[in-house]
């Protein structure tokens, strides 16, 4: 992962509402993750390498959120793809 996505996806991490996920403000630091990882040309981050960034879970409901942000990122980089074809 470029040192730049990884600093934008840390920043996510440690301001995230983990018992919330998805709010506003959050999803802003998350959006500004996933284009510069795509524009970085990082479209397969594993789940581990994401997970090992954004950290240690401390219950299973934060584990679910760190999984279903993994998701958002990959559905994220299917959608900046799509978008490049269509153009």
């Amino acid at each position: 992962m470029s040192p730049h996505a990884k600093e934008l996806l840390e920043q996510f991490a440690k301001s995230a509402n983990w018992k919330h996920v998805g709010l506003p403000s959050d999803m802003s630091w998350f959006f500004a993750f996933v284009i510069a990882a795509y524009r970085a040309g990082e479209q397969d981050i594993s789940e581990k390498e994401f997970l090992d960034v954004v950290g240690k879970s401390k219950t299973q409901r934060e584990v679910a959120a760190k999984l279903y942000m993994f998701n958002q990122y990959t559905n994220g980089i299917k959608l900046l793809k799509a978008f490049e074809t269509s153009n």
